[in-house]
């Protein structure tokens, strides 16, 4: 599932039964704030992700943050 881009940010769902992953690509040389109201049908607030390449884990938010010229990418669970 994808989504057009805002503010420079590429948004896009990888997802099968049991899991999900989501890609968020900043070409943008600023930070993106994403509301998660925007990608309802794949991640709800509180819903609690992993970013695969920092290691991070978090609930999610209202808002997630992209950073500048940066992807970020999480797998997600409810």
């Amino acid at each position: 599932m994808q989504y057009a881009p805002l503010e420079g940010c590429y948004v896009f769902f990888r997802y099968d039964a049991g899991r999900t992953v989501m890609v968020a690509l900043n070409k943008s040389g600023k930070p993106v704030e994403l509301p998660t109201a925007r990608f309802a049908e794949r991640v709800q607030p509180g819903d609690h992700a992993r970013d695969v390449l920092g290691g991070q884990a978090f609930s999610v938010g209202a808002t997630l943050q992209v950073p500048a010229r940066a992807p970020l990418i999480l797998e997600l669970t409810r």
